[in-house]
């Protein structure tokens, strides 16, 4: 599989450059149509200054003033096959160790279509209909998770114990 390679920084300082020239002569243009007419030499001075000027911000600014994203992160893709939910599952787990908020709106519910959907393949169960032969397989602390809207905090282990459930489906 291809990776993608990220720009070198010199490639990024050419483009920025020339997208800082365009801009500026963008707005020089518009200033000869809207009736003023300076020297060339001005507008070529002007370009001159300001290109070598938005590089050196744009280079002094980043090293100043640090961003506040996080470094970007190639993930591998799930193997041909695999459910496509994986992936969503996985950032879900992620996000909801740091954020609880995550993991009672969005990952619960997953959760809940993850077992739903193998219960009813595999055992023929729909949870909605029959809770009580649901609650049978999945065990009543997983039951409990995914059939309640608030059944307290979502911890780590506790999530754990719910996805193994759901695995044993």
């Amino acid at each position: 599989m291809p990776t993608r390679r990220m720009p070198s920084r010199r490639r990024m300082t050419v483009v920025h450059s020339l997208l800082a020239a365009i801009a500026l002569a963008v707005v020089l243009v518009g200033i000869v149509l809207a009736g003023w007419s300076p020297h060339v030499g001005y507008l070529v001075g002007v370009t001159a200054l300001a290109v070598p000027a938005t590089v050196a911000i744009r280079r002094t600014g980043s090293a100043v003033w640090p961003s506040d994203w996080p470094p970007a992160e190639l993930r591998e893709r799930p193997p041909a096959g695999a459910d496509p939910r994986l992936g969503t599952l996985a950032t879900m787990l992620r996000r909801s160790a740091e954020e609880v908020s995550t993991a009672d709106h969005r990952l619960r519910p997953l959760l809940a279509d993850l077992a739903g959907h193998r219960l009813r393949r595999d055992h023929d169960v729909d949870i909605d209909s029959e809770p009580e032969r649901a609650r049978q397989l999945l065990g009543d602390d997983a039951f409990v998770v995914l059939a309640s809207a608030s059944p307290g905090p979502l911890t780590p282990e506790r999530i754990a114990r719910v996805i193994g459930a759901i695995e044993r489906v």
